[in-house]
This record gives structure tokens, sequence and C-alpha cells, in this order.
């Protein structure tokens, strides 16, 4: 049996919840208006989800028994809010991406002007600030490229799972099947309760496991700003993900 030094979650009262938008919101562009209120929606729902997650397991234990209304509805819910978070870190890392390429290309100031404030628009407004920030402070420029390298990793992560459950596909170049074999059942991670999302090849290997308290985790890591993997560990990182190569 598994010693208590070895349980990998810490208990629902040690997690901080502030954390998961904070970390968000900790990124370069990532506390504009738009994005900081959409990091605060996905902190909320995660310390909600997790409550229910924890009950799940409660519940599994105390009957006995896989209690399926209550995993149906944390299932549902956990799908739903992994996809708001790649939705989240897509749009920033397409933000971010941009700016890194305008800043090498000596075209910021070019796409500031290209930036039409329409009449109330205050997402262009901040748009265009954002820019002019970067054209001020040109160091800002490596700060958002070291930004985007600190999201790598669980961007892969979320990526891969969201993949699987949204399109109920693998990822592309992963596997010797363009289908994996159960893309949206989850079992019931017996530490934090959790739905365990299989991560397969699509024929007869599985090669890891992924669940909703994982990619919080990985957001509430963020706001430590620590500096990134370095670029061969998160590459080797996003081909684990997507699985064994075809043969």
């Amino acid at each position: 049996m598994d010693s208590m030094d070895s349980v990998p979650y810490i208990s629902f009262r040690e997690i901080d919840f502030a954390a998961t938008a904070s970390g968000l919101r900790s990124l370069l562009l990532g506390d504009g208006p738009d994005l900081s209120f959409q990091a605060m929606n996905i902190g909320i729902v995660d310390k909600f989800i997790t409550h229910l997650e924890y009950d799940l397991l409660k519940t599994q234990f105390e009957e006995e028994r896989t209690p399926v209304d209550k995993a149906v509805f944390v299932s549902a819910q956990s799908q739903m809010w992994i996809f708001a978070v790649y939705e989240h870190l897509r749009t920033w890392r397409g933000q971010a991406k941009d700016i890194i390429v305008w800043g090498k290309n000596g075209i910021l100031q070019k796409m500031r002007d290209g930036v039409e404030v329409g009449i109330l628009n205050q997402s262009s407004v901040v748009r265009k600030a954002q820019i002019q920030a970067f054209i001020d402070d040109s160091n800002l420029v490596t700060g958002l490229e070291r930004d985007h390298a600190r999201t790598d990793t669980i961007f892969f992560l979320v990526e891969a799972i969201r993949i699987r459950l949204a399109k109920h596909e693998l990822p592309k170049g992963g596997g010797n099947s363009r289908y994996p074999r159960s893309p949206t059942y989850g079992t019931i991670n017996r530490w934090c309760g959790a739905l365990d999302y299989e991560l397969d090849d699509g024929v007869i290997t599985t090669f890891g496991m992924v669940n909703r308290r994982d990619i919080a985790e990985g957001l509430r890591q963020l706001a430590l700003n620590e500096d990134p993997q370095d670029e061969e560990t998160r590459n080797s990182m996003k081909e684990w993900l997507r699985g064994p190569k075809q043969t």
C-alpha cells in the first residue's frame, strides 16, 4: 500500500485557488481586462469543480461503487473547463507571439498604428496601449518571449487532452491510428477525484494519464514565475504528449 508521503496532491484546504487566476495574470499581456476576466472565471470554476471531484471520491469510497450521476456531472464540468483553459492559453499565446515577431522585425510602431480604435471599443484602446508599452521598453519583448516559453509545458498538456476530448482524434503525427480508444471516458483518480483521461496511440499502447487537477496545478505553478524549462525538454514534452510516432 502507498504511504501517505506518496500522495501526489495537496488537500482541498491547502490549495491556493487564487493562484489559478493569478498564474495566468502573471504573464505579460495576461492582466488586460478581457484575459484577466477570463482568468477570474477559470479560477472560480476551478474551485467549484475541485469540490465536486473530492465529493465524487468520497461518495465512491463510502458506497463502494461508482456514483454514475455524480461522475457524469463532473465529467461534463471538467471537459468544459479544459476547453476554456485551452482557449485562454491559445488566445494569450497568439497575442504574445504576434508582439514577439513584430518586435524582432522592428514593426511594432506600424502594427500599433494599424489598430483602429472604434467608438466605445475599449478592447482596441487596451491593445494599442499594450503595443505602445513594448515600443517604450524593448526589454519587455524579451520578457514576453520568456513567458511564452513558460507556458509551453502546460499548453502542450492542455492541447493534447483537448484534441482527444473535443475532436475525438489523436494529435497530428501521434499514434498508429487517427482515433483514440475512449476519448471522453475518464476514471476517478483515487487521490483527488478528478477524472483521469487516457493518453493512448489508438491501438494498444497507453503512455500516460492526464486529469483536470494536473492542469489546474500547472496554472497555479505559473504564479511562481519560475524560469522555463530548456527548449529541448519542452519539445520532448510536446512529442511525448503526442504519443508514439506512426510506423
